[in-house]
């Protein structure tokens, strides 16, 4: 195995990974498009409550496209049971950026005291959610 090729365990999942991206994405897509469409219909008439529904609907279909064309590129370099450790770091710094993204956009217009960051407000909701039930 070459130095610039990664070892995958389970080639089949890689093979599946595109078919499953695209049919999350259009599911994505037809379930804010509703979200951005009146988004951008209150902002035309004048009203800016709607400015950031029809910002965060497209930010979040831009960045569901992102994360399917990184699963496409990771599994269009997919050679037997290996793929191009290039595809896999490009998929790496595209997740870092929407990371960075979605931590930006969530600080936008706060106070500097008030700022936090995005991941650790969602992730821990969940992770009490989650905690409670294997507790049990």
């Amino acid at each position: 195995m070459s130095e610039n090729r990664i070892q995958v365990p389970d080639p089949e999942l890689m093979r599946r990974a595109g078919t499953r991206m695209v049919t999350a994405m259009v599911l994505v897509l037809i379930l804010t498009a509703p979200l951005t469409i009146g988004g951008i219909s209150l902002a035309a008439q004048g009203e800016l409550p709607g400015l950031p529904l029809a910002v965060g609907g497209a930010v979040l279909q831009l960045c569901c496209l992102v994360l399917v064309v990184a699963t496409l590129r990771i599994r269009r370099t997919l050679d037997g049971r290996t793929i191009a450790r290039s595809a896999l770091l490009t998929a790496f710094i595209m997740g870092v950026g929407l990371l960075v993204l979605a931590t930006g956009s969530k600080n936008l217009g706060r106070p500097k005291t008030e700022r936090s960051p995005g991941h650790r407000d969602s992730a821990l909701p969940i992770g009490a959610r989650c905690g409670g039930r294997s507790a049990r």
